[in-house]
């Protein structure tokens, strides 16, 4: 399944099913962790069943002051009602739902759509706030708070385009 743009975003439909056909496609990506790191890399969304979604990455981790890494992760992107929920996709945690997503239009604002939710793990707050800016870009950030955390990461998405 291609990815659809529209000549104008569509408020009228289910932000969710917005969401996820939007997100169907191939992507550049660049992740900025303040005063820390900075990833670039590709990233696609696959379909994998009717409401489900296979998220893929990689690239390269440029720690700062360190080395430059080749890095990976995937998630599943899951359409539950009205909700996009997050699924780690591997390791000891996969198939546990890491967010949930409700979308919601943001009128007068650059914003098109957004979601936002909070994560607790162990005494760590995990921040995710999704915002879709256009039919081709869109961005995530976390803001993580704990007693050893306090940081930002940010990650900018700008879709493929093929040239035919």
């Amino acid at each position: 399944m291609g990815a659809k743009i529209y000549a104008t975003f569509p408020y009228d439909w289910n932000t969710a099913r917005i969401f996820h056909e939007f997100l169907c496609g191939q992507w550049i990506l660049r992740r900025c962790i303040p005063k820390k790191a900075i990833f670039h890399g590709d990233a696609s969304f696959e379909q994998q069943a009717k409401d489900s979604l296979l998220y893929k990455e990689s690239g390269k981790l440029e720690i700062k002051n360190g080395p430059v890494l080749d890095a990976h992760r995937q998630f599943e992107y899951r359409l539950v009602d009205d909700q996009i929920h997050i699924l780690y996709a591997d390791g000891p945690e996969s198939g546990t739902v890491l967010h949930e997503l409700s979308f919601y239009p943001v009128p007068a604002s650059n914003v098109k759509l957004s979601a936002r939710h909070v994560h607790i793990c162990g005494h760590d707050k995990y921040d995710l706030t999704f915002l879709i800016l256009d039919n081709n870009y869109f961005n995530s950030c976390y803001n993580i708070r704990g007693p050893e955390k306090n940081y930002r990461i940010i990650t900018y998405y700008n879709r493929k385009i093929r040239v035919s």
